[in-house]
């Protein structure tokens, strides 16, 4: 981080004549000495230099030298002395100078950078940003707004959170070019910071372009300390990307050149050279060498931090110690070693205080225990590798609540999956060993502690602000931060994907912009907690996962959760019951991936003729073999009262509809995908899907923002005339009108009533105005799915699209939300997360449940399943029965090639499967029916009196559609 030395001219609050000799002795004094080459010689300058200014009543320079002492100590690493300076400063800022004042900035963004080497993040964030703050709203000096940008940006890249550290460094260096500075210092430390962001997010090839831009600045300045600084980290940067890219002797290359800057300069954090050069000779299987690195870089920490009882710098070097004597099977001095890198952590009054380098440790120390307990069977060893595991997911929670974006909390999870793993691989053991119901328990419950945390969070966030209390206009007022945020987010990833024409300096504009608008909404939501207790209460408590509870409030008795963990080496499948819980281990996770990948091939489109053979015998090959695979063994156990199997998938089995899997070989040489032919899985069962145990049980308690008034609305938009398509798939630049859409909706608008917009009718704006209003919401539509970038994805409309930027600032009120278009269900896979498909966007918008596709449909082939799904559920089916009952339906009325799974096996239920009460909204559609069938038959007995033709009148229920 980069200490503030000098302030601005501030408004004075202490009234004293200015002394204007004894001011430039102090400055004469103050100059003297280069503060970060010589930080020892220049500190008895500094302290006679405070004489003269306090002499001088010279208060700025007064509060600059306490902050100029405090930096000599700095970089002296006498840290203790460097934070009593910095209080000084911060101390006589405040009562000279006042709280508005540049230096009372200054001083706060230092002491703030000492509280942070003592663990507290959150306290240094808040004083760096209140810094920030004071700054800009001052004269908006380029260079202090820059360094206290810079250091916000150091703190969250600390925490991990490296897309926000990134955004300060942008800005940052955006400032620094602003005044002349493309050359300067200041410039190659920020593109050094900015590499290291891409570095974190596995971004290498813009890591060594923004590496090599930084020491392109360096090349053209003086070999003086602070620039050699810089360049050290480069090169030791480097030498970890190269690394981390398994090219070690380009990583030798650059932490050689790493070491050669140390030996002539005092760098600080210089064991972190050591610590990777240890890294790179592991890497080449040298693990002696290693280890003779990891003992010097211990060290070089005890000297460098030879003040604190407690810092993650003293246990680094202890850990990568412990990781080389567990590779050598010297289990017990490893144990030793991560036990005495925990009690460099740990401080009592700051519970995880260093949560990122606990959670290795703990990681470290309990896949150890299993490792030994494999090898050497000693019951011990797994009870101690349990009770590491167990503290684990209050770790990460402690890690995510730093975090302020979504990246780095995914990040996180796909970081945990491995731990989870091995988590309920102890936990599954200490059952078959004890036979301890207990422990099959706690193994859901670890699994259940990295499922779809996103989208837990931000329903409970939604849940909490509105039982807090808080005014509508200051709700309103986030409401808008974020609507704004969204529109310039997604403008700007869609001119960066080209997706859409604009100039660099636009995009350029909307990014600061965006980064304006997300510190005043962090500002925003900081009010909200600081103000209102119960959304912080709220937002951040955290209830432990109740099974009792949930088979109470959501298992019925024909009902049983089917719940998938996979991992990098083996997967589990858990059974949960009213009356039981089971466990099946899965091998092998890189075969069931690969086996997935190979049926989804086969269904997302149906085969020429010449390919209809061999597609069907390799797909009953896959869809058995998997069925054997996952759930076989299970299924066998569950009673025969299970009817209704809620599947909770992770990673590629979010993309696979468990309909289709076969449970049986076909009888006979018949080719044909007919139920008759085929023992498919749904014929069995009905199936419905969720993203999280823990989020099917807190769903149940919370309550809809607004009631609705209406029961049923359905989009049907045209694309043009000319042309029209069979498929609801899209490219960019070619969208046609769909032959079926419009017939859906009528049809279905037929049977429950309510609205139906069709063709120009089916607008944005309409969407967004009336949607939140049904119980029922229908688009049958195009979508397009961006699996790399998930926010770009969109649902089409006739004259804009909706995507997840629209839809997470929408609140719906509905019961179900049915996607009738293609791909709504897929989308990237985060691993941990799921899916970020349009289906998950709408259940976080509030939608109760959600009908989904999982790959390009055919239109009318949809449409004949859309309106089976209706009538089932007008003749009050539950949603998964309705579903099943609308798929066996269409299949027994398709013709041979019609029955492929890719017409219809791409439909699946997401969420509350519950039979939909229309009964309050049918009921005057009923009334009118019936008031309408009395008038029809006196007409018609009263025409037939007087011997005149009755025609039979259409329509009626005050239904309306939109043309």
């Amino acid at each position: 981080m980069a200490l503030i030395l000098l302030g601005l001219k501030p408004s004075f609050i202490y009234a004293q004549v200015v002394d204007s000799v004894a001011c430039e002795r102090g400055n004469v004094l103050f100059k003297k000495y280069n503060l970060i080459s010589e930080p020892l010689k220049s500190i008895p300058a500094l302290e006679e230099a405070l004489t003269h200014f306090k002499t001088g009543a010279c208060w700025p320079r007064y509060v600059n030298t306490y902050n100029a002492i405090a930096a000599a100590y700095y970089y002296q690493k006498e840290y203790a002395k460097a934070s009593e300076y910095a209080q000084l400063a911060t101390d006589t800022a405040s009562f000279y100078l006042g709280e508005a004042s540049s230096e009372y900035a200054s001083s706060i963004a230092n002491h703030a950078i000492f509280i942070e080497l003592m663990g507290n993040y959150k306290k240094s964030i808040q004083l760096q940003k209140k810094s920030l703050a004071i700054e800009i709203a001052g004269r908006n000096h380029d260079h202090g707004v820059a360094i206290a940008q810079e250091n916000l940006g150091y703190s969250y890249f600390t925490i991990g959170d490296f897309e926000t550290a990134r955004d300060y460094y942008d800005q940052a260096l955006l400032r620094i070019y602003k005044t002349g500075g493309k050359i300067r210092y200041e410039a190659a430390r920020l593109h050094r910071q900015i590499a290291a962001c891409y570095r974190e997010d596995s971004e290498y090839a813009a890591a060594i372009e923004s590496y090599n831009k930084s020491l392109e600045v360096l090349d053209q300045l003086p070999d003086k300390k602070n620039n050699k600084q810089t360049h050290w980290y480069a090169c030791r940067d480097l030498a970890e990307v190269y690394l981390e890219l398994d090219q070690l002797d380009e990583a030798f290359n650059y932490i050689d050149q790493a070491l050669a800057i140390q030996q002539k300069f005092d760098m600080l954090e210089a064991y972190k050279s050591y610590l990777t050069k240890g890294d790179i000779h592991l890497a080449a299987q040298q693990p002696q060498l290693a280890l003779q690195f990891y003992q010097q870089a211990a060290k070089e920490a005890a000297e460098e931090y030879a003040i604190y009882q407690k810092h993650p710098g003293l246990a680094a070097p202890i850990t990568h110690q412990a990781k080389v004597y567990t590779q050598q099977k010297q289990y017990d001095k490893a144990l030793q070693h991560y036990e005495q890198a925990l009690a460099l952590i740990t401080i009592e009054d700051i519970p995880h205080a260093y949560p990122s380098v606990e959670l290795d440790i703990f990681d470290g120390q309990a896949s150890l225990l299993l490792q030994r307990f494999r090898e050497q069977n000693n019951p011990q060893d797994l009870q101690k590798a349990y009770q590491y595991y167990q503290q684990i997911p209050d770790i990460l929670q402690a890690i995510r609540r730093n975090y302020i974006s979504e990246d780095p909390k995914n990040s996180l999870a796909e970081r945990a999956v491995p731990i989870i793993e091995q988590g309920i691989a102890t936990t599954v053991e200490l059952h078959r060993q004890t036979g301890k119901a207990t422990y099959l328990e706690q193994a859901f419950t670890f699994a259940e502690s990295n499922k779809a945390i996103l989208l837990f969070e931000s329903l409970r966030e939604e849940v909490a602000k509105g039982f807090a209390g808080i005014p509508d206009s200051l709700l309103n007022k986030g409401e808008d931060l974020r609507n704004e945020i969204a529109y310039l987010k997604r403008r700007t990833l869609e001119a960066q994907q080209l997706k859409i024409q604009e100039s660099p300096e636009t995009v350029q504009q909307w990014k600061s912009q965006v980064f304006e608008l997300d510190k005043a909404y962090q500002a925003w939501n900081t009010q909200l907690e600081e103000q209102y207790p119960l959304y912080y209460n709220g937002k951040y408590q955290t209830h432990a996962f109740d099974i009792a509870q949930l088979r109470k409030e959501v298992l019925k008795a024909n009902s049983a959760i089917v719940e998938f963990t996979i991992g990098p080496r083996q997967g589990f499948v858990f059974l949960l019951t009213k009356e039981d819980l089971q466990v099946i281990e899965l091998e092998d996770s890189q075969s069931l991936i690969d086996k997935v990948n190979t049926l989804r091939q086969l269904i997302i489109s149906p085969p020429s003729g010449a390919a209809f053979k061999q597609d069907y015998e390799v797909f009953v090959q896959q869809a058995q073999q998997l069925y054997q695979q996952l759930l076989a063994e299970g299924l066998q156990q569950l009673p025969p009262a299970i009817e209704h199997l809620i599947i909770i998938p992770d990673d590629i089995l979010s993309l696979l509809p468990f309909e289709l899997l076969l449970r049986q070989p076909p009888q006979g040489d018949r080719i044909d995908f007919s139920p008759q032919n085929l023992d498919y899985l749904f014929e069995d069962f009905t199936i419905s899907y969720h993203y999280s145990a823990t989020l099917m049980a807190t769903l149940q308690v919370f309550e809809q923002s607004e009631a609705t008034t209406g029961t049923f609305i359905g989009f049907a938009p045209s694309f043009g005339e000319v042309q029209t398509s069979q498929i609801r798939a899209c490219t960019e630049n070619n969208l046609y009108s769909l032959q079926c859409n419009r017939e859906e909706v009528l049809a279905i608008q037929s049977l429950l009533g309510g609205e139906a917009l069709l063709a120009e009718a089916a607008r944005l704006d309409a969407f967004q105005e009336q949607a939140r209003h049904y119980q029922i919401v229908h688009l049958a539509t195009h979508a397009c799915v961006d699996e790399e970038t998930a926010a770009l994805s969109k649902i089409y409309l006739t004259d804009a699209n909706l995507t997840p930027f629209e839809l997470n600032n929408l609140r719906f009120s509905a019961d179900l939300t049915v996607l009738s278009a293609c791909n709504t269900g897929s989308g990237k896979v985060l691993k941990g997360e799921g899916v970020m498909s349009l289906a998950r966007s709408f259940m976080l918008a509030g939608s109760q449940s959600v009908l989904t596709s999982l790959w390009s449909v055919d239109d009318c082939a949809t449409s004949d399943i859309m309106v089976h799904y209706y009538e089932g559920l007008k003749a009050g089916l539950s949603k998964d029965k309705a579903l099943k009952a609308a798929k066996l339906t269409y299949l027994n009325n398709a013709d041979r090639n019609s029955r492929h799974p890719s017409y219809w096996a791409a439909f699946v239920q997401f969420g509350d499967v519950e039979e939909l009460q229309l009964g309050s909204y049918l009921r005057w559609w009923l009334f009118g029916g019936i008031l309408l069938l009395f008038w029809v038959a006196r007409l018609f007995w009263r025409r037939r009196a007087l011997k005149k033709a009755a025609p039979t009148p259409k329509g009626g229920g005050g239904a309306t559609t939109t043309i």
